[in-house]
């Protein structure tokens, strides 16, 4: 059986290491991480909303700081179930909040290079 966008969720957090009132990290490393280290095909808007349901709903993850910063904190009630779910698992990236956030992705689209460079928040498409 295939994992669903919260197990990606829980597991992500796992691998970046958050831990219950300890650290926090930016949703957008959740959501890449899941997606390349994962296997999931989620696109960010079905992470989000996932995200937003493990909050308002589930209490599995918590705004960090603020409702909107993008930040999120693993609740114990999430960590617990992620253990639950996932076993204990080797951190493999230290959590990264939005100002830290630094990634380059390239890829093919119908046979052209696209590299999209992402600082923050802010996204730079270039064709290569």
């Amino acid at each position: 059986m295939s994992a669903t966008i919260e197990q990606h969720l829980l597991r992500a957090a796992l691998l970046c290491g958050l831990k219950p009132c300890e650290n926090a990290a930016y949703r957008m490393q959740l959501f890449l991480v899941a997606n390349r280290d994962l296997g999931s095909k989620h696109h960010q808007n079905d992470f989000q909303r996932a995200l937003e349901t493990a909050v308002d709903k589930k209490g599995l993850f918590e705004n960090h700081e603020h409702r909107g910063s993008g930040e999120y904190t693993i609740t114990t009630k999430g960590f617990k179930e992620a253990r639950s779910q996932i076993g204990i698992i080797q951190q493999k990236y230290e959590p990264i909040l939005k100002n830290e956030f630094r990634v380059t992705m390239r890829g093919l689209i119908d046979g052209s290079v696209i590299e999209i460079l992402t600082k923050g928040k802010k996204s730079v498409v270039y064709l290569v």
